[in-house]
């Protein structure tokens, strides 16, 4: 995925709803690419199935994202 940042910060967002990291200084105001990985959704589903389950669940996935400067 590429990114126009206007002033070259970010935060990483759980679906919107809340924030997952500070706000990511990367570099100067331009084009990014971003690629995002997850580990963990075997467990999630795991909690999930439970009867009881905690909502909202926490520490069950991990993501990792990574920025890198386009070629502007």
């Amino acid at each position: 995925m590429t990114l126009a940042l206007s002033d070259g910060t970010v935060h990483v967002s759980g679906m919107l709803e809340f924030k997952a990291s500070p706000i990511l200084t990367l570099g100067p105001p331009g084009r990014y690419h971003a690629q995002v990985s997850v580990t963990g959704r075997a467990e999630l589903r795991r909690i999930e199935a439970q009867p009881g389950n905690p909502i909202p669940i926490m520490d069950a996935e991990r993501f990792r994202v990574c920025f890198w400067a386009a070629d502007n």
